[in-house]
């Protein structure tokens, strides 16, 4: 029977590995013949190495007596051998081994698992409280962080209605153009004049400079204090206003205010297809091509100008 049969011992095996396998399955196996020998006889080592093939293809288990020292390509065995025998004193086993492993093992890379960064469409917005009072609107894009624009308390909610209108057919840096243009605007404070003096507050217009207002629209509102009520003269774009001042200065020196208003309002106001406040200009040979998409961006010959959704439904309502 099976259990009368001469257990075996260690020392009846040549190879260790065969001696655990034997532990495991009770069948003794010989994996001697996977020893290779090709490259030297044992005769010409120092210290005989002993090489095992591995289950990893091209590889080798090497074994010096009953220590394991590395597992090393087919073609470096040859290479370890030498190593061993030259730097081996009998008393720096675990320092040599050490340094095989290093040179011949070798590391198995694995993916680091963890969900792929998401671009900004699948995201949602961030608000952090700034000194200022402001919220910083952010949104991460694939690991990134933007800032979208800042916005007040209040104005949560609609931040987070326009980005979901808006995100899916436009790219981050329109999205941020778009959003700084409407939010951030109410970051610069209403340029004024210099404060009136104790006194003055009844001065006429020609003895006042220009008032200029920001707009949502991205619009530049001018006006004038002429005893103590404020006239509208016009609206120009954010870079025209040392021009608009020039004019103004030039105009009121000669002109009363009524003039003042229809001559700026023809040079400045925002000309639609020719026509100036509803009415053609028929000095005006310039033509511009204006265009509003649906979602409130308006365009000028090709140019982003700003976005309102305002001005979009009153010419929607209109046409």
């Amino acid at each position: 029977m099976e259990l009368n049969k001469k257990m075996l011992k260690k020392e009846d095996f040549k190879n260790p590995i065969d001696w655990v396998i034997y532990q495991v399955n009770g069948k003794k196996n010989n994996t001697t013949n996977n020893r290779i020998n090709e490259n030297y006889t044992l005769s010409e080592a120092k210290y005989p190495l002993k090489f095992y093939k591995t289950r990893s293809e091209g590889r080798y288990s090497v074994i010096y007596g009953k220590n394991h020292l590395c597992n090393c390509s087919y073609e470096n065995a040859r290479k370890v051998q030498d190593y061993f025998d030259e730097h081996f004193n009998g008393k720096n086993l675990n320092q040599v081994t050490s340094e095989l492993k290093k040179e011949h093992n070798q590391i198995i890379k694995t993916r680091k698992r963890g969900r792929k960064p998401k671009s900004y469409r699948r995201n949602h917005l961030r608000f952090q409280p700034r000194k200022n009072g402001r919220l910083e609107v952010a949104v991460s894009d694939k690991g990134k962080t933007h800032t979208i624009c800042n916005c007040y308390n209040d104005q949560i909610e609609q931040v987070k209605k326009d980005f979901e209108n808006i995100k899916s057919n436009h790219s981050l840096d329109e999205i941020k153009e778009m959003m700084k243009n409407k939010y951030n605007i109410k970051d610069t404070p209403k340029e004024i004049a210099k404060p009136k003096r104790k006194g003055k507050a009844n001065r006429g217009y020609s003895e006042n400079n220009v008032l200029f207002e920001l707009r949502e629209t991205g619009r530049v509102q001018v006006r004038v204090s002429d005893k103590g009520k404020t006239h509208t003269l016009c609206s120009c774009n954010p870079n025209q206003k040392e021009q608009v001042s020039s004019r103004y200065d030039e105009l009121k020196t000669e002109h009363d205010l009524d003039y003042i208003k229809k001559t700026m309002k023809e040079e400045f106001n925002l000309r639609v297809n020719g026509r100036v406040n509803g009415k053609y200009n028929s000095n005006d040979n310039v033509k511009h091509q204006i265009s509003i998409r649906e979602d409130g961006v308006v365009f000028k010959d090709g140019q982003y100008v700003c976005v309102n959704e305002r001005l979009y439904d009153i010419i929607s309502m209109l046409l």
